[in-house]
């Protein structure tokens, strides 16, 4: 007698591993055979994890083809099978896996396109936040102001390329008209993917702009954050970029 437990992993594993044995044994055939039962639950299970990966990454389809995307897509499925009830969830794991794909290495710049698609997905679902009292930070005493450390908008990533990937993404939009020639040789991007106002901004950021924030991300104090964004970006104004991110609501709290 298996437990319960036992029978869910066992048909699980059985799901993902179409050279699995030893689970039919368990199925009422019904006039249906187990192996027939299996292959509807397994068809489904991979047709909707393949259109949750065709809705988070429509730009990376677009670059590699329906065919091939769907081949990638069963394999990446085998790999790593869900984990959570919510569909929004998968595929986070995408970028790492394109990264180590041999047959895809004519396109050098399809996992931080896959990064960048997945950057937008999490932010698109991610919680909306409470605005900063902006009067109460006013309020505070100037000597002060190094100390403070900020929150990140929560709908929002930090993302750092070795190619154009904006430029990629940009011209691989349905509605896009215009030039569609990129240049690899015109080097990465430092971009912040963000929601305002519920609608979401993919903004380019200097190098000095990108050290700022991804330091206050992590918690660290104004004062941290600056000295590292200068070492960066010697003629980086703080002063209006701090001021920006603050009024646009990049950054929405704050604590010492």
């Amino acid at each position: 007698m298996h437990s319960l437990r036992n029978l869910q992993q066992r048909f699980a594993e059985s799901l993902f591993d179409e050279q699995s044995r030893g689970f039919t044994e368990q199925i009422r055939a019904n006039g249906i055979g187990a192996t027939g039962r299996l292959r509807v639950y397994r068809n489904n299970v991979f047709a909707s994890l393949t259109s949750a990966l065709t809705a988070c990454y429509p730009v990376v389809q677009r670059l590699v083809g329906e065919d091939f995307f769907n081949f990638v897509a069963r394999r990446y499925v085998r790999e790593y099978p869900s984990r959570s009830g919510n569909l929004h969830d998968y595929g986070s794991h995408f970028a790492e896996f394109l990264d180590g794909l041999p047959n895809a290495t004519e396109l050098p710049y399809l996992a931080e396109v896959a990064q960048l698609e997945w950057a937008y997905q999490y932010v698109y679902h991610a919680a909306e936040p409470r605005a900063m009292d902006v009067d109460e930070m006013s309020r505070l005493p100037p000597d002060r102001y190094g100390a403070l450390r900020f929150d990140l908008h929560p709908a929002s990533q930090l993302l750092t390329t070795k190619y154009p990937v904006l430029r990629i993404w940009q011209i691989n939009q349905p509605d896009y008209e215009g030039n569609d020639l990129v240049s690899l040789d015109e080097g990465g991007d430092y971009l912040l993917v963000i929601r305002r106002n519920y609608e979401i901004e993919i903004e380019r950021l200097s190098a000095g702009e990108f050290v700022l924030l991804r330091e206050l991300a992590h918690r660290r104090t104004v004062c941290y954050a600056c000295e590292h964004a200068l070492a960066m970006q010697p003629d980086l104004d703080l002063t209006a970029r701090l001021r920006s991110h603050v009024m646009r609501q990049t950054l929405t709290g704050f604590c010492f």
